[in-house]
């Protein structure tokens, strides 16, 4: 299993984390409400915000408009968040293209975080 592959389940609102690459990481938290609201966060190393957005039930994904870079480490443009409910389960997935100073990975909708919603 790679390290993009890795996400946790969790039933409470604790922020998630998963390493897309050896330099970018998410940070997915569920905020407890009733629209199933996600906020994601793209960093470097968990230090460099490179990317943050929020998707909901209504709002189900969001895509960059443009490179979110810091230096020769980022997010390609048209790189999405999505969400898709499963019952009482949500699932955050990203498909994207990455820069990470040692070339390009592509992630196709992979999953980044996991919750059951309260």
């Amino acid at each position: 299993m790679q390290e993009h592959e890795l996400a946790a389940t969790a039933a409470t609102a604790n922020p998630q984390t998963c390493n897309l690459t050896y330099n970018i990481q998410t940070s997915t938290q569920y905020m407890g409400d009733n629209a199933a609201t996600m906020q994601i966060q793209f960093s470097l190393a968990g230090r460099q915000l490179l990317w943050a957005t929020q998707i909901t039930q209504n709002n189900e994904s969001d895509t960059t408009n443009s490179d979110m870079l810091f230096g020769a480490v980022g997010i390609k443009a048209g790189s999405t968040v999505s969400m898709s409910l499963f019952g009482s389960i949500a699932v955050v997935n990203f498909t994207g293209s990455l820069t990470d100073g040692k070339g390009d990975t592509t992630i196709n909708n992979t999953q980044i975080a996991q919750f059951t919603l309260s």
